[in-house]
């Protein structure tokens, strides 16, 4: 099984595979935001890439800039 996250919220994605968008948003609006429900189900459907990935290279870190070293004669 399949869970596609968003935020705190948790959706089934081989039960959004299997209704339509609005049967998706009827069938879960008690306990979620409308927006958040559509959402998912377009993930779930390919039509929609989520903004990151858990497989994502973390950021990497900021470069420190040498000093210069004063050219002594």
């Amino acid at each position: 099984m399949k869970i596609i996250y968003l935020g705190d919220d948790r959706f089934n994605a081989d039960w959004l595979k299997n209704v339509t968008e609005n049967q998706a948003v009827q069938g879960l609006k008690a306990g979620h935001k409308e927006n958040t429900i559509r959402n998912a189900w377009k993930q779930a459907n390919g039509l929609s890439v989520p903004k990151y990935d858990s497989t994502e290279k973390p950021a990497e870190k900021p470069k420190v800039k040498k000093k210069k070293e004063d050219n002594k004669k």
